[in-house]
């Protein structure tokens, strides 16, 4: 019987998690599914902008449970370098993988836009955010102003 084709999936981010439940419903168990991750959980960042205002989101997912529940093997490591003429890909760990398909879904790296201010790009920003609102509700902070980039909604 021939290999199935093994499809690497690079990211442990809302992308990767929806292009491996896509792709398991789409074709099923016909591919090997390899989910390259460095987190052991997944975080709804978006939803994480609540948490200061005391509000809860969605509970962190376990990658691995994840992984093993839609059939695929999960490779806690990141993605360092593609040969696409070869057709492998070279992990954080230094280990090489082979692929027949490739899905690069390793997010956005969030950069600070307005100077002093707090980008906020999820739950490691929390403290920060609720740091101004105690400022604001102590009379420290009299005007707090919220930048939204042009498309963002």
């Amino acid at each position: 019987m021939p290999e199935r084709p093994r499809v690497v999936i690079a990211g442990g981010g809302v992308a990767a998690i929806e292009a491996l439940l896509a792709l398991r419903h789409l074709v099923g168990e016909q591919v090997t599914v390899v989910l390259l991750a460095p987190e052991r959980s997944f975080v709804h960042r978006p939803s994480s902008v609540a948490s200061p205002f005391g509000l809860g989101g969605p509970a962190p997912l376990d990658i691995q449970a994840v992984a093993e529940q839609q059939g695929a093997r999960l490779r806690r490591a990141g993605l360092r370098t593609i040969d696409p003429i070869r057709r492998f890909v070279t992990l954080t760990t230094g280990d090489a993988l082979s692929y027949d398909a490739l899905l690069v879904a390793v997010g956005a790296v969030p950069r600070p836009v307005v100077p002093g201010a707090i980008a906020f790009a999820g739950p490691a920003q929390a403290a920060e955010v609720t740091a101004v609102l105690d400022a604001v509700e102590r009379g420290d902070a009299r005007r707090v102003a919220f930048a939204v980039p042009a498309g963002a909604t």
